[in-house]
């Protein structure tokens, strides 16, 4: 057996440095990604594309600027621009400006600079069409991009992107 095992060895040797010599080669010859840091969507333009470290979805608006989406438009208010926990306030209207009351509206906020993850809140109506998501965690400062999500019954789900600037530390 021990015969067995000093054949063995050479081979084994002899196959771990092929294949490290092999990726070494392969890698060198790989083109480098470059992550850059997220933008609004009408402004992200690259050839080649260029990973960024988050995806852009849907068309965001800047916060403050209704965004239509369906038959529905909906505006985003943040109790504050300084990073930490806020209240995210959500205005739902149809295009007429009536307020829509009896929907189900989530958020989520995801930092563009740094993937943390998203977590849904629920947005509990306050006011006929105004729905409110507390201590929503935006804890670091740089760009958010705030997904709201706006389901009523019979109705097909609407989802809309704002982008969102905090003040504090990044």
């Amino acid at each position: 057996m021990g015969q067995g095992l000093r054949v063995l060895a050479p081979l084994t040797t002899a196959l771990i440095i092929g294949v490290l010599v092999a990726t070494s080669t392969a890698s060198s010859q790989a083109t480098p990604v470059v992550a850059t840091p997220c933008a609004p969507a009408s402004s992200v333009v690259a050839t080649p594309p260029i990973a960024t470290p988050c995806p852009t979805i849907g068309d965001q608006v800047d916060l403050g600027t209704p965004a239509a989406g369906g038959d529905l438009v909906v505006e985003l208010g943040v109790s504050s621009d300084q990073a930490g926990p806020v209240t995210l306030t959500v205005r739902v209207t149809d295009q007429s400006g009536a307020p829509v009351s009896g929907a189900t509206v989530v958020v989520k906020a995801r930092h563009l600079d740094m993937d943390m993850g998203e977590f849904p809140h629920d947005a509990l109506p306050i006011a006929p069409g105004l729905y409110a998501a507390e201590r929503v965690g935006m804890g670091m400062g740089g760009h958010w991009r705030i997904e709201v999500d706006v389901t009523r019954p019979g109705e097909p789900p609407v989802a809309v992107f704002f982008l969102v600037t905090m003040q504090g530390l990044s």
